[in-house]
């Protein structure tokens, strides 16, 4: 979604994998699996891998023990985007281990199946660690924004920020805690749901985006996730809406 502010996100590599096997990360196989509801441990690791990597590619942050310099920290981050340096290279650099304990899984959200190109990606939520700066990385993310969820939604109500689905969702759902580890607790207390919304058109001819929980989506159950179950498309930004 060229122009959209979303988190630092990726895909999954088999490097991911590989840097997972071959390391002590703070995490077994075993309890990743449990995490993401996820059979294959090995596989449910290595996504968390494939989090804290992007995360140090995009963003410049390195979710783990280390007491190098931000400089140094934003040199490795540019060279891992450029593609001068692997992140198992950066690993070995910063002498240093990934704390992947720190990521909390919060949701798998997964593209309308009538979407051309699909995605099933998960989101994780992580505390910033002391003494680092975040840094776009000026190739795959043009932009970068440090803002309270609170803060993030009144840009979007001024027309300053366009947030993809997910993105919107995701900072409402913050918007709700007062601090960092209120939403973390909140997050680690359940299993992280899965999210597959639906297209579907009104009869006035608008296309809505369904979640689990409105009455046009399969699944006519109790939501999936906390707030407002329908996002629209208005005045070039989704915004959610309760249906009626």
């Amino acid at each position: 979604m060229p122009g959209a502010h979303v988190f630092p996100g990726g895909r999954f590599e088999p490097e991911d994998r590989a840097l997972a096997e071959r390391h002590e990360l703070g995490l077994s196989a075993e309890a990743a699996g449990r995490r993401l509801g996820e059979a294959d441990g090995a596989l449910a690791l290595a996504l968390h891998v494939t989090a804290a990597r992007e995360t140090f590619e995009e963003a410049a942050v390195w979710l783990g023990e280390t007491e190098r310099e931000a400089s140094e920290l934003t040199a490795l981050a540019e060279a891992l985007a450029a593609g001068r340096c692997t992140f198992a290279e950066v690993f070995a650099r910063l002498g240093a281990r990934l704390s992947l304990e720190s990521l909390v899984p919060l949701a798998r959200w997964v593209t309308p199946p009538e979407e051309p190109r699909r995605y099933d990606a998960r989101f994780f939520l992580a505390a910033m660690p002391p003494g680092q700066r975040a840094r776009h990385d000026g190739r795959e993310t043009t932009e970068g924004r440090w803002l309270p969820a609170t803060g993030a939604l009144e840009a979007l109500g001024r027309g300053e920020l366009w947030l993809a689905p997910p993105t919107l969702r995701t900072v409402e759902w913050l918007a709700g805690f007062g601090s960092v580890r209120a939403a973390l607790e909140a997050a680690a207390s359940r299993p992280p749901p899965k999210v597959e919304p639906v297209l579907r058109r009104l009869d006035a001819g608008e296309v809505v985006i369904c979640l689990p929980g409105d009455p046009l989506h399969p699944d006519r159950g109790a939501p999936v996730v906390e707030g407002p179950c329908r996002i629209v498309l208005r005045e070039g930004r989704f915004r959610s809406e309760q249906p009626a």
